[in-house]
């Protein structure tokens, strides 16, 4: 796909490079909510049994995309998420 062009006050055109778009790379605990839908509980309980990996950054918890992306991937479908 070409990228559109404008053309500037003197007469030449130039191109409009496309947006870029940011993924982030981690999440903290309510970012990792607000993505997956789970709770803040289920989180930190599946946190602490191994489940789902996290980082200590100074003192905020942090869980990187791929580690949330591998949880979310590691139960076949309907089974796993469930804590009752």
């Amino acid at each position: 796909m070409k990228a559109p062009s404008s053309q500037r006050p003197d007469g030449l055109r130039y191109e409009v490079p496309p947006p870029v778009i940011l993924q982030k790379l981690a999440y903290s605990i309510p970012e990792a909510m607000e993505v997956t839908g789970l709770g803040r509980t289920f989180l930190y309980d599946q946190m602490s049994i191994g489940a789902l990996k996290s980082r200590k950054l100074g003192g905020r918890r942090v869980i990187l995309r791929e580690d949330l992306v591998e949880f979310l991937n590691s139960s076949a479908p309907g089974e796993g998420l469930t804590t009752y």
